[in-house]
């Protein structure tokens, strides 16, 4: 689901952005899902050994950032990504090793000064600076996000069983205020210390990265 305000997207400019497991990614004009049968119709066509990760709203002028289970992460222009139709299946928007897949999309300001947060599956996270991620083609392997903001490995944020794993975070903005430059409530559990450094524990921090903008 893509929640919006109609009169948000009165300009005819707004797009529906896909992305899949495989890398692939598709940008399609919101107003080519104006008039929805009540069987759906088809978004976006999805190979079978192949999975929607994501969908998101933009207005053509953002950028897309797309990260992955091995620690990658590559930024580009949504404009780098041509429109196309409903059942087009898209173009590669990130390369992949062989044993790498998607697992998550996030949407920004061309001109951001927010911070990025990246969560792994073990429940370490870190702050970057949304600058530090380059703007580059479409297509890429990306860049390492271990690597990114001098190699820390930042703070536990929550804490995790044996058995369990972070699947997902979400930006949160408080009710009583609208503001985007608040800081976001991300996660419920176990109160981390916020001075507690990460394990040294490259896999940690590697391992299924989910990013969101933090500020």
């Amino acid at each position: 689901m893509v929640p919006y305000h109609d009169n948000d997207v009165e300009d005819g400019e707004h797009y529906i952005v896909m992305t899949s497991r495989q890398g692939y990614i598709k940008r399609t004009k919101l107003d080519e899902f104006a008039k929805i049968r009540s069987t759906g119709i088809i978004a976006v066509t999805i190979e079978e050994d192949d999975q929607l990760i994501d969908a998101r709203l933009t207005n053509g002028q953002r950028h897309i950032m797309l990260s992955s289970a091995q620690g990658m992460a590559i930024r580009f222009s949504e404009d780098d990504v041509r429109a196309m139709g409903r059942v087009a299946r898209g173009v590669r928007g990130m390369d992949l090793r062989s044993d790498d897949h998607v697992v998550g999309m996030t949407i920004l300001d061309a001109d951001t000064n927010a911070a990025i947060l990246t969560m792994c599956a073990h429940g370490y996270g870190k702050r970057t600076p949304a600058e530090e991620y380059k703007v580059q083609r479409r297509g890429g392997l990306g860049i390492k996000i271990s690597a990114v903001g001098r190699n820390t490995q930042g703070v536990r944020v929550i804490r995790t069983g044996e058995d369990e794993r972070v699947v997902a975070l979400e930006r949160l903005v408080d009710q009583d205020d609208q503001d985007d430059t608040q800081d976001p409530a991300l996660v419920q559990g176990n109160a981390p210390d916020p001075d507690e450094p990460a394990e040294p524990d490259d896999d940690s921090i590697s391992l299924d990265p989910r990013l969101a903008v933090a500020s």
